[in-house]
């Protein structure tokens, strides 16, 4: 087990990894150094790292839940200190991850491949509290036990985040490159989706949930829906819906013909061309309200700088949820979770504007 320094800022294949001397380039500084057999390493990268290549540390075993590889952004001087740390994808896929990998804190911007980072499989598999923006497309894991917790995730074409696990406390918000759909599941296992703000507009999808899939205490904002625009929609049986607040879309919650025993509960629909569509077997919990004003009070812009203020639950008398929470009188959270992880962006501060 180690801590790598690695100053981007030098640019170049030379250094030994410590505080001192650190690495000029990370894949330089994994090509230098081997995967620990167990623990975690863990490595500090400051300044803009550009990539002639997609990042790469190699393959874990089947055994990869007692060694784990962590990238955290450094401020340059001070040992395991936060600071700035950036991955410029130079057009090209940023990581190809693999198990026991996960970035933390770090700005993940200009990929230009279809995927901007793939591969994260594992339980300690993952991004935490990471800005993307400007790529081609998301990220994608190939596990459930993955996890994508308070990123903020802008500009991005495509999917948003496909095939994680765990979906908390997260900002997908459209820019120049709109999202297909921003949360999309893996066809083979469940998704827990909790505690996301989605700014979308025009033809850009929300949340889909597969077979079993948890969508809880999320906030979706369409502006100017078109095409088949859909807030939360399933795709296979058993899928929970509930606490969520859902706006402006052409269809604001959908169950899928042959999503079958799914269920829905305590979700607040507003200026949805259609707010519930139900085409198959459904278990209503109740209080799936269809509001007569807008849920959030909307101060400011919608951007992530006001989401506190924009997506504060408008005081009009009805209950409120989405990111706030479980609200007064809303369904118990599903098993096995708490229905509530606090606001997106909170587990280290994340990024601000």
């Amino acid at each position: 087990m180690a801590d790598y320094y690695v100053d981007a800022t030098l640019d170049s294949n030379s250094g030994d990894g410590t505080i001192g001397n650190p690495f000029g380039d990370l894949q330089f500084g994994f090509d230098s150094t081997s995967l620990v057999a167990v623990g975690q390493d863990d490595w500090w990268l400051h300044g803009e790292e550009v990539l002639a290549a997609t990042l790469n540390r190699g393959v874990h075993a089947s055994t990869s839940h007692s060694r784990r590889q962590v990238v955290y952004s450094w401020d340059g001087v001070n040992a395991q200190t936060r600071g700035y740390g950036s991955i410029n994808g130079g057009g090209n896929r940023i990581v190809s991850a693999t198990q026991g990998f996960s970035l933390d804190s770090l700005e993940l911007h200009n990929g230009g491949s279809s995927y901007l980072a793939i591969g994260f499989s594992g339980y300690t598999s993952g991004l935490i509290n990471c800005y993307l923006h400007d790529c081609v497309g998301g990220v994608s894991a190939t596990a459930n036990a993955s996890f994508l917790y308070g990123c903020r995730i802008e500009d991005v074409g495509g999917y948003g985040a496909t095939g994680f696990g765990k979906v908390f406390g997260n900002y997908f918000a459209n820019g120049t490159k709109k999202f297909s759909t921003a949360i999309h599941p893996a066809s083979t296992y469940p998704t827990i989706v909790r505690n996301n703000i989605l700014v979308l507009d025009g033809a850009s999808q929300g949340i889909m949930a597969y077979i079993y899939g948890e969508v809880w205490n999320n906030s979706l904002l369409s502006v100017g829906a078109t095409g088949a625009a859909k807030g939360i929609y399933t795709a296979g049986n058993g899928c929970s819906i509930g606490n969520n607040v859902i706006e402006g879309f052409i269809t604001g919650v959908h169950v899928v013909s042959g999503s079958r025993a799914d269920y829905y509960g305590n979700n607040y629909c507003f200026g949805n061309t259609t707010d519930y569509q139900i085409d198959d077997v459904t278990i209503d919990m109740g209080d799936n309200e269809i509001g007569g004003a807008t849920a959030f009070e909307k101060s400011g812009a919608a951007s992530y700088a006001n989401r506190l203020s924009y997506f504060s639950p408008a005081d009009i008398g009805n209950a409120r949820s989405g990111v706030y929470g479980l609200a007064k009188g809303a369904l118990p959270a599903p098993a096995g979770g708490s229905g509530s992880l606090g606001f997106p962006c909170n587990f280290n501060g994340g990024f601000e504007d």
